[in-house]
């Protein structure tokens, strides 16, 4: 595919309603350079939300007359609720299945899935998201941009409990005693470093946390 330079220009049609996005193709700088592979995005997968990670999916067909080697890359860009995210978020090389294995070139006529595991931040607003799939060797795209596919991440919960408490020994007043709590994790995301275990003692002249 003949590139010429060009920077392309979307229409932002926006869509009034909770959690809507814009159904535009991501906007970006083509390269002045040109290159004769040509490939095709035909198909996304479903997304799968697993271990807090967006499971992504394309297929993409050789349509050139040259092979699709390391060099070509397939990239994800993810677009998420009031443009949260609005990015490329990792890319495969075309070389390399859905797998993770290096299975060569993608010869003229030839398709390939590919998946790309994408971490979902923490702080990530629940809602629709939507993602699209472009093939590019170096800065030159030998694709046009897939058609979007929607996917939706549910608010996140923080929940813990504890389930079991060590043992302290005997002691005497005016000595350390060390107090420990096993906690078990309820919720569907990481307890990250903003929860902290609070203790409290009650006894002789003491209720409180400490």
């Amino acid at each position: 595919m003949k590139i010429k330079s060009i920077v392309a220009v979307s229409v932002l049609i926006m869509i009034i309603g909770v959690g809507a996005i814009s159904q535009a193709s991501p906007v970006f700088a083509e390269s002045s350079e040109s290159t004769t592979k040509d490939a095709n995005v035909i198909s996304l997968w479903d997304v799968t939300i697993e271990n807090e990670k967006a499971i992504l999916w394309a297929k993409v067909k050789n349509t050139g007359s040259e092979p699709l080697d390391s060099n070509c890359k397939v990239h994800f860009w993810v677009r998420g609720p009031d443009k949260w995210i609005d990015d490329y978020v990792g890319s495969r090389s075309c070389t390399v299945n859905d797998a993770g294995e290096d299975t060569g070139p993608v010869s003229p006529g030839e398709s390939r899935w590919y998946k790309y595991e994408w971490t979902i931040p923490n702080n990530a607003k629940p809602g629709t998201y939507r993602y699209w799939v472009i093939v590019k060797e170096g800065d030159d795209k030998i694709s046009e941009w897939s058609s979007g596919k929607d996917f939706t991440i549910t608010a996140k919960t923080q929940s813990a409990k504890g389930v079991e408490l060590g043992k302290i020994e005997p002691t005497e007043a005016f000595q350390i005693v060390t107090l420990k709590a096993k906690v078990k994790n309820t919720g569907d995301t990481t307890l990250d470093s903003g929860c902290e275990v609070w203790f409290w003692v009650e006894g002789k002249g003491i209720e409180d946390h400490i």
